[in-house]
């Protein structure tokens, strides 16, 4: 079930247009206003896509940690 709500996520029309953009180095990407867990599918599709390497600057490091925990939920 929770592969289907990932999936379903992924698979949507938001995150679609997410990986068009094709962040990469020399071409980042600059997010602000996401709230909550999203952050996180938007850190690990932006990760599948970079194929490994993302790198997320946050101001408080207790919401890193909530990311860090989220993503590694998220990848497996």
């Amino acid at each position: 079930m929770t592969n289907d709500i990932y999936s379903s996520i992924f698979e949507s029309n938001h995150f679609q247009k997410l990986n068009a953009l094709n962040v990469s180095a020399e071409h980042p990407a600059i997010l602000h206003g996401i709230s909550g867990s999203l952050w996180a599918f938007i850190a690990v599709a932006l990760y599948r896509q970079a194929n490994g390497q993302v790198l997320v600057v946050l101001d408080e490091p207790e919401r890193a940690e909530k990311l860090r925990d989220d993503c590694a939920t998220i990848i497996g």
